[in-house]
Parts: C-alpha cells; structure tokens; sequence
C-alpha cells in the first residue's frame, strides 16, 4: 500500500541515462505503454521527436511522460467558439485580435502530452492530475513559445478518457469515437482565466 503523496515531494524532470535503468522495471499495467518506456522511449527522445519527463517521489520514478510540439486544426465551429473564449478573458487587452486571427487560422500552436504513463501501485492517487496541472500551469505562464493548446491522443478506454475530461479536455471530433485513440484538447487561454 502506497502512503499518501506529499506533492510538494514530487519533481518532474527530463530523463536522463540513469532514469532509463529505472524504467527497465516501470510498469503502469498497460503493455504499450510498458514497452514504449522499457525500450523506445530513449531512442525517440535522442532523436528528438519528443522530450521525455519522469516523476520522481522518494527518488522513485512513479510516472512518465513526453511532450512534442504540435498544431491543432480546428473546424469553423470550434474556431468560433474558441474565438468567444479567448474574448471572454479579462486579461486579453485586444478581444478584436483574437477573433481576426481565430478566423483567419485552421491551424494553432500546440503542445502534445504523449505516452503519460503512472506507475500501478500511484494509480488513482492523483499524480495523473498534478502532472497535467503543472503542464497547464508552465505553459500558460512561461513564455517560451507560442503555445495555445495542450493536445492529447488518449487511449480510447473510458478510464482515460474520463481522465482528460475531469482535467478539463474536450474532445476535437466524433469520427475517431471507435479509434484505437481519441485526439482531444485542452484551451490554455482559458486555463489563465480560472487560476
């Protein structure tokens, strides 16, 4: 039986050569996701498709995760009602700009959370939801790129899709509801007005 997490124990940081030993035993139940971290996860971060995260409690890894730059597409629809959000914000100065640029866009900044990953024995314990806060929160207040969206391509299952919902994601479409993945996300801007 895991203790109670003290997350103000908790720190995320990028995977080094030393974590990748640690991982070899990492298992969050699901065998895809095992794998990826037991085998791929070091070739595709040297590469640079992504940059890979772990957490660590007690100087254990007990969740995982990548982040990859990317772009979300939205329809005429979701523009609009995305347009509305960002001029609903109090701390927009110009709602004018953001509805220009909505319409006249298809395609926005994004980052994408890929291969999130927690350990079996931290399941349900919360660490899923601190992960995504601190995502939420240094993209929303750290300027390091543009970065309008979190994106996330969730495991269609309804434990994780259910997951992102409670977190605040939406999902993009219904056409990929029989997919082996849902492609959903998660507006920053309005993350800035709730916090």
């Amino acid at each position: 039986m895991v203790e109670k997490i003290q997350f103000s124990d908790i720190r995320i940081e990028k995977i080094t050569e030393d974590d990748l030993n640690k991982l070899s035993s990492f298992s969050c139940g699901n065998n895809l996701l095992d794998s990826f971290f037991h085998k791929e996860v070091v070739v595709c971060d040297q590469c640079h498709m992504f940059s890979a995260y772990c957490v660590k409690y007690n100087n254990a890894i007990i969740a995982a995760f990548t982040l990859a730059n990317d772009s979300l597409f939205l329809e005429s629809d979701d523009k609009d009602d995305m347009a509305s959000a960002f001029s609903n914000n109090k701390s927009m100065t110009n709602d004018r700009i953001y509805k220009d640029y909505f319409g006249k866009s298809n395609s926005f900044p994004a980052i994408n959370i890929g291969h999130l990953a927690v350990r079996t024995d931290y399941q349900s314990k919360g660490v899923g939801e601190y992960i995504i806060r601190y995502l939420r929160y240094r993209f929303a207040n750290y300027n390091v790129s543009g970065c309008l969206f979190i994106t996330v391509d969730s495991l269609n299952n309804s434990r994780t899709n259910k997951f992102y919902d409670r977190n605040g994601f939406l999902f993009q479409t219904s056409k990929d509801i029989n997919s082996e993945t849902r492609r959903m996300y998660f507006p920053i801007n309005l993350y800035r007005e709730i916090s």
